[in-house]
């Protein structure tokens, strides 16, 4: 299993692991847009073809990081929590 982002894009990084026998290739949306997370999905699907293989893709939903994205979607802030 080896998650696949922009570090991945250089020539070889994502067919050499999928001949060596990688089944699991999973996308990180966290860097990147729109274009290059589906240019490397694409080129990912030609490489598993090419090699004749079957490999999983799973994707994880959003996800929240930091303070600022926890008080948005309303978990509780520091203290606002007890215990019954």
């Amino acid at each position: 299993m080896a998650t696949v982002g922009p570090a991945s894009d250089s020539p070889g990084m994502l067919d050499r692991p999928v001949r060596a026998g990688r089944d699991v290739a999973r996308p990180s949306f966290s860097r990147g847009g729109f274009e290059g997370h589906a240019a490397r999905i694409a080129r990912l699907r030609a490489a598993k073809k090419a090699a004749g293989r079957r490999i999983a893709m799973p994707v994880a939903g959003p996800s929240a990081r930091g303070p600022a994205a926890s008080h948005r979607i309303g978990f509780p802030r520091p203290g606002e929590v007890s215990r019954p």
